[in-house]
């Protein structure tokens, strides 16, 4: 991963984290993934050669990305 995507990932799930500490209703929080489990899952999408991905949901994005 490149020093910009690293950059806008981290600033991405800070803005997660901020978003989600602020919000009292659970089901409006963005929840989203860990940065170690979305390395993860990262590493299963390039072991399975996956071409297409798709998120369904209404956070940020950060987990796919």
């Amino acid at each position: 991963m490149d020093d910009a995507l690293k950059t806008f990932l981290d600033g991405l799930y800070a803005d997660g984290e901020a978003h989600d500490a602020a919000e009292p209703d659970r089901l409006r929080r963005r929840r989203n993934l860990e940065p170690d489990a979305a390395a993860l899952l990262a590493q299963v999408v390039r072991i399975a050669a996956a071409h297409l991905v798709v998120e369904i949901g209404t956070s940020n994005g950060y987990s796919t990305i």
